[in-house]
C-alpha cells in the first residue's frame, strides 16, 4: 500500500504504546504536529494555480515519558483545543507524574488540575503562559504553579 493510499483513508493513526521500563513517576512531555492527509501537494497547487477544498490535515497529540516512550496519544481534527486534549489524553494515564512540560497551547486551568489529579505529590508544572498572561492572586492548588513562572520570566525575560 502507498502513501496516497494510507492519506486518503487515514480517519486514524495506530500509534505503539510500549511499556515503561520505569515503575515509579514519570516526566511527562506533552506536544501536537500536524499530518497532511488528504489533497494535492504543492508542486501540483503552484503549477496549476488552483486550490483545492479537499485538504485536510490532522493533529497528532503525543506524550511521552523521559526515556522516549510513548505513553500517550490522541489524534484529532486540525481545529481542536490542544488544552482539551490534553486533559484527556493526562486523564487516561496509568502512571504517576513527577514532572510535566507542555508547549504554551496546553496553558489552561483544567489542564493544571488533571496534571494535578494524576502526579505524584510535589508535581512540578511547567507550561510557558502567553506573553499577556497577568499572575492570578487567587490561584490555589497546582495552578499557582503558572504564578511562579510568571515571576520566574518577570526576573529573567522570555527566551523566543
Amino acid at each position: 500500500m502507498d502513501h496516497i493510499t494510507l492519506s486518503r483513508r487515514g480517519q486514524s493513526v495506530a500509534v505503539l504504546q510500549f511499556a515503561t521500563t520505569r515503575y515509579g513517576p514519570i516526566l511527562l512531555v506533552i506536544d501536537s504536529t500536524g499530518l497532511k492527509m488528504v489533497g494535492d501537494g504543492e508542486w501540483h497547487i503552484a503549477k496549476h494555480k488552483t486550490t483545492n477544498k479537499r485538504r485536510t490535515w490532522r493533529k497528532l497529540h503525543l506524550g511521552v515519558d523521559g526515556n522516549g516512550f510513548i505513553v500517550a496519544s490522541h489524534l484529532t481534527e486540525s481545529g481542536s483545543s490542544d488544552s482539551t486534549i490534553g486533559v484527556q489524553m493526562v486523564e487516561g494515564l496509568d502512571v504517576s507524574v513527577d514532572r510535566s512540560t507542555a508547549d504554551g497551547d496546553y496553558n489552561a486551568r483544567a489542564m493544571y488540575k488533571a496534571q494535578a489529579a494524576v502526579g505524584v505529590p510535589g508535581l512540578r508544572i511547567v507550561i510557558p503562559p502567553p506573553t499577556t498572561a497577568v499572575p492570578d492572586p487567587r490561584a490555589t492548588g497546582s495552578w499557582r504553579q503558572r504564578n511562579e513562572v510568571l515571576e520566574a520570566i518577570a526576573l529573567v525575560g522570555r527566551y523566543r
